[in-house]
């Protein structure tokens, strides 16, 4: 049943937990690659429309300063796929030769890549932003599939059902609380998880739960 001093303090408790996590998004200390890690975390547990307009902002200042190093193959395969995904999800143009310094001689992906299974699963979610004709993303889709299949087994708890889920739901395809109410499921096992977006992003999805319920019976009444 609805309760409305649920809702208050579920309201109360979060705040406190935005304005942390606000200090941690315009953090100009942060390296570029740690900032583009945090806002995929927060789109991922649901809780990144509280600072929506800081990340349009910080993504703006990051394509602009290092957009160039994207395309000059400066990065590894982890963070060369998270920028690539991150920059295009939020309607910035980057072209996908980025990836093409990860073939050999034989126009096909490493497979000294195969033992990078965070690089994988990288690669793996940008290849779904690919646009028609992109020859490239799609044979990295085919490329790591194949690889992630087999490396399920050899990684870590977190890790494992991270690369478990996208096979079966890309992020890039899921529904935002669907993923998220799923995500926080498995952040929580991660080591070196973020305790105060793990506690925004509980006390967040509690909130909506107790709003809807809210929303539910005004309807009705």
């Amino acid at each position: 049943m609805f309760s409305l001093k649920v809702l208050e303090k579920f309201a109360e408790t979060i705040e406190p937990l935005k304005e942390e996590i606000m200090s941690m998004v315009l953090g100009k200390d942060s390296k570029p690659i740690d900032k583009m890690i945090l806002i995929d975390t927060l789109e991922r547990l649901g809780i990144a429309y509280h600072f929506e307009k800081e990340i349009e902002d910080q993504i703006e200042q990051i394509f602009k300063f290092h957009a160039k190093d994207l395309e000059d193959g400066n990065y590894d395969l982890f963070t060369t796929a998270l920028y690539f995904r991150l920059f295009r999800q939020h309607g910035y143009g980057v072209s996908s030769s980025v990836f093409d310094k990860f073939k050999g001689e034989d126009n096909k992906f490493k497979k000294a890549l195969t033992s990078d299974i965070n690089g994988l699963l990288s690669l793996y979610e940008a290849s779904y932003l690919g646009y028609h004709g992109e020859d490239i993303l799609e044979e990295a889709m085919v490329f790591v599939t194949h690889y992630l299949n087999h490396a399920e087994p050899q990684v870590d708890s977190y890790l494992q059902e991270k690369v478990t889920r996208a096979l079966k739901q890309p992020v890039y395809r899921a529904l935002e609380k669907l993923e998220a109410r799923y995500y926080i499921s498995i952040y929580e096992k991660k080591e070196s998880k973020n305790d105060l977006l793990l506690r925004l992003a509980k006390f967040d999805f509690n909130y909506l739960q107790n709003l809807y319920k809210k929303e539910i019976n005004d309807l009705f009444r």
